[in-house]
């Protein structure tokens, strides 16, 4: 059972903080009872189903949350469907509910008079499985004054706000600041979002642009090459990665943009390489694929510009870290929410894919990140066995041994 689309109205309250939405669920094989999560501070006003004229309405019944619960601001609401709509191959769910967001752990989504970001974290819409990739539409009423901006195409010739895919995705991600604060678009630039601090960025425009065509070279055609790199009013929570879009606070010292350039660089360089990898599942350990692919293609292609005693320092600092870790645990036996998920996942993970490219050398990995990139992109998901039978694409010996050994034992270095 998942859903397949959700068809949004959205009405946006910045200043009150508060919004109105209804939606349209298309449930593919529906179960006798629907989990459906939301937002804890949102409140349920209806939830029905038309089926052959008849209308069917649910009361949702609050469930527990499990400790491992992925979206710690979100409830869990169940409905029970009646014994002649559980054998259909799809279902409509339409629902409509209202009231505030609270903000996900990261406080990275929020809805303030400031700006707008929501998304997954925060379960804004309703969601059935966090792994769901979903085709949908938004249409927005929003304030005078805002400009906004989304991971899909937006409708031209329109005089509402209104974003469509048809290319399933994991996640609706809207951003929106007033109109008045954001950086002027007339000319061309990577940058969107807040002004206020965008003199700071602007000298790495170039960079930003000599880059994304670095990796384009290696990975190939993404999805979508008209990407923002959107400058947010939150105070933490790092980068954020959609299709499209890669959203970070703006208020970065000025100090780390000047003296440490190239690690921004190079955090840019990864979020640009979730474009092309991002399909295994958060809920499981393969999700190490995606973030350690990216975390090592940015050294990979960074090493081209930064030179050849960067690129060392970054992995002898990787193994340094590993070295004075305590309490390691073997990569297989974690997931994203892990307290050890960013060293394992992202580093250890790196130091795996240099490691194969010292083996089978620069060109052959080459080949390696543009076979994959292709099979990512095509994928619904990635598992490790997709990664074995790349790898033995391209160079013909016991690949499954050698991951084992890596992911299935404590980190060694």
């Amino acid at each position: 059972m998942k859903i397949t689309r959700v068809d949004l109205k959205l009405k946006l309250n910045p200043k009150e903080q508060n919004m109105y939405a209804s939606a349209l669920l298309t449930v593919k094989n529906p179960s006798s009872i629907i989990d459906l999560m939301i937002n804890n501070q949102l409140q349920w006003l209806e939830i029905k189903s038309e089926v052959e004229r008849k209308n069917y309405y649910f009361t949702p019944e609050e469930k527990s949350i499990p400790e491992d619960h992925f979206l710690k601001s979100a409830k869990i609401w169940s409905i029970e469907l009646p014994e002649e709509l559980q054998n259909l191959d799809e279902l409509l769910l339409s629902v409509r509910y209202s009231g505030q967001i609270e903000s996900d752990p990261w406080t990275t989504n929020y809805l303030e008079a400031e700006g707008v970001e929501l998304g997954l974290y925060v379960a804004y819409y309703p969601i059935l499985n966090i792994t769901d990739r979903l085709s949908f539409s938004l249409i927005l009423q929003g304030p005078k004054g805002w400009t906004w901006i989304m991971n899909s195409e937006r409708l031209k010739d329109c005089n509402c706000e209104v974003w469509v895919s048809e290319e399933p995705k994991i996640d609706l991600y809207l951003i929106g600041i007033p109109e008045d604060k954001a950086i002027e678009q007339d000319e061309p630039t990577r940058f969107w979002g807040l002004k206020r601090n965008y003199d700071k960025f602007a000298d790495l425009d170039a960079h930003l642009e000599k880059f994304y065509n670095n990796i384009i070279e290696i990975l190939g055609e993404p999805p979508l090459n008209h990407f923002k790199l959107v400058l947010v009013p939150r105070e933490k929570g790092g980068m954020i990665t959609r299709q499209g879009i890669i959203a970070m606070q703006d208020n970065i010292p000025e100090s780390i943009i000047t003296e440490n350039r190239d690690i921004l660089l190079l955090k840019w360089i990864h979020e640009m390489c979730h474009f092309w990898f991002n399909k295994t599942s958060v809920e499981t350990y393969h999700n190490w694929i995606d973030e350690a692919l990216s975390d090592y293609c940015a050294l990979f292609i960074a090493r081209f510009e930064f030179g050849e005693k960067f690129y060392r320092n970054q992995i002898e600092g990787i193994k340094t870290k590993i070295r004075e870790s305590s309490d390691l645990v073997p990569l297989k036996n974690i997931t994203r929410q892990h307290e050890k998920a960013d060293l394992l996942f992202y580093k250890y993970g790196s130091l795996i894919f240099h490691e194969i490219s010292e083996e089978i050398g620069e060109e052959s990995f080459k080949l390696f990140l543009s076979e994959f990139s292709k099979k990512s992109l095509k994928a619904t998901q990635i598992t490790t066995r997709d990664l074995v039978s790349t790898l033995k694409k391209i160079n013909n010996r016991d690949w499954e041994s050698f991951l084992n050994e890596k992911i299935d034992r404590i980190p060694s270095i």
